[in-house]
This record gives C-alpha cells, sequence and structure tokens, in this order.
C-alpha cells in the first residue's frame, strides 16, 4: 500500500512541475511584452570585452559555482 502512495507522490509532484513551466512557456511572451511597454527591460549594456574574456569570466563564474556545490553536498554527506 505505502509503495502505492509512493508513486501517487511522485507523479503528483511531476505534474505539479510540468503544469508549472507550461505556465511560464505560455506567460513568458506575455511577460516580455509587457516589461517592453513599461519600460521594465532591463538591458545588459555591451561590453568593451573581447569574446575570450567573457567566456573566462562565465567559466570562472561557474567553477565558483560549482565549488560552492560540492561544498554544501559534502556538508550534507558529513551530516548524514
Amino acid at each position: 500500500m505505502n509503495r502505492h502512495f509512493k508513486d501517487a507522490w511522485y507523479y503528483l509532484k511531476r505534474a505539479g512541475e510540468e503544469g508549472r513551466l507550461g505556465v511560464v512557456e505560455t506567460v513568458s511572451p506575455l511577460e516580455q511584452d509587457l516589461r517592453t511597454r513599461f519600460g521594465l527591460e532591463v538591458t545588459e549594456p555591451e561590453s568593451e570585452q573581447a569574446p575570450s574574456e567573457r567566456l573566462k569570466a562565465e567559466f570562472e563564474t561557474l567553477r565558483g559555482r560549482a565549488e560552492r556545490m560540492r561544498s554544501r553536498a559534502q556538508t550534507r554527506i558529513k551530516n548524514v
């Protein structure tokens, strides 16, 4: 019986996530249009960096993010 509840819970979470993604996908063009019309659109200024420099900066950002995720995972594993 417990297995059936676990299965039902899994499918309920999955349906909720798919529903959320569907709503976001449907409303996204409308949101973008409203932001543009009301002047809320924030555009990033063109940077003077070369593409290779932007790529290096993005890589360093992702490296830092990966390091934080790894340290959090280690902490969780130690706490188990």
